[in-house]
Parts: C-alpha cells; structure tokens; sequence
C-alpha cells in the first residue's frame, strides 16, 4: 500500500516504489560482481579468456556497473508529502518543495504522460513556459500552476487525487471552493 501514515506535521503521505528498477539495479550488481570477479580471478590466477584485456579494464567495468546500480537506486522510491507550509516531492535526487503562497491553482491533470516526455523525473519546455514532472506510469496526476518562478507547472503522479486535491483547497487561498473570511 503506498500511503503510509503521515508523520508529526505531515498532512499526507505517499511513497510509491518503482519494481522494475529494483530489478534494474539487482541486474547491475550482479554484472558488476561478475567484473569484479573476472579481475580478482585474471590478477591472482592469470588470464580469464585467451586474448584478456588488461586487469583494470575488468576493475573499469565493475565500477560501472556498480556505479550505475548506485545511481538507479535512487530511483526506486517516489514520493509525495502534503506538509502545513508545502507539497514536498522526490524522485530519486530530484527534490522539489512548493510552497502554497507560490501555487496560482491546482487541478486534476488530464493528459497523458507522454505531454511531459515520458514517466519519471522530466523537465519540458511547453507553450506556458517550463513545466517540472514527477510522472508514474499508470498514476492519477495533479498539475500545481505556479505564481512565479522558472517553472510554471509542476506536474505530479498521485494514487489518491481526490484526497489531495482536497487538502490543497484547504490549504490553497485562491482555490475553487475556497471561502474566504472577511476577517
């Protein structure tokens, strides 16, 4: 179930993990594993195949894919956050926090996630202006129209848009629904 309870402040939350780049990753580190060994095994009892390359060409391809796997692993969880102050997201190493007195207003996104380059982490430039993506295949997605700034959207997969969409009416002054205090 990706949402999980919120924590101290935490309005909501949702942490989605990706599947296939667990298994990504696994791949990676057995390629890399694989290197390494044929590296210890050339340095220590001669050449593996006839006609070896150098020993660090086999140590180069283990970082590689021990690097690479590294790097997917940051990839493996997406998530959402709907604080009192922000809508806080992460995908990896790409962080984003929004701040609600930025959000000109928010709606259900309607399009496919193709418009944005594809799933994932994407940063397009679109008709309005930039747009910043945290995309999943087969995801509701809410589009945050922004005030100011460089980007003008920010575009966000959700499993529950209707719950989020409602946090934001209440947290959003400009909002449709939103009643306003003369006050």
């Amino acid at each position: 179930m990706p949402v999980v309870p919120p924590r101290g402040e935490e309005l909501y939350r949702e942490e989605i993990s990706i599947t296939p780049m667990k298994f990504l990753a696994a791949f990676e580190v057995l390629l890399g594993i694989l290197f390494l060994g044929m590296a210890l095994v050339q340095v220590f009892s001669g050449p593996v195949v006839s006609n070896p390359p150098p020993a660090f060409v086999w140590f180069l391809m283990a970082a590689v894919f021990l690097g690479t796997a590294w790097f997917i692993t940051s990839f493996i969880t997406y998530s959402l956050t709907v604080e009192p102050g922000a809508v806080n997201l992460a995908f990896g190493r790409f962080k984003t926090a929004v701040r609600y007195e930025d959000i000109e207003s928010s709606e259900q996104d309607k399009r496919s996630g193709l418009a944005y380059g594809g799933w994932g982490y994407r940063v397009n430039l679109t008709k309005e202006g930039w747009v910043k993506a945290y995309t999943l295949v087969g995801k509701h997605r809410i589009d945050l129209k922004l005030k100011t700034g460089r980007y003008r959207h920010i575009v966000f997969s959700t499993d529950q848009p209707e719950t989020v969409m409602e946090i934001l009416r209440g947290r959003l002054k400009n909002a449709p629904g939103h009643v306003r205090s003369p006050f």
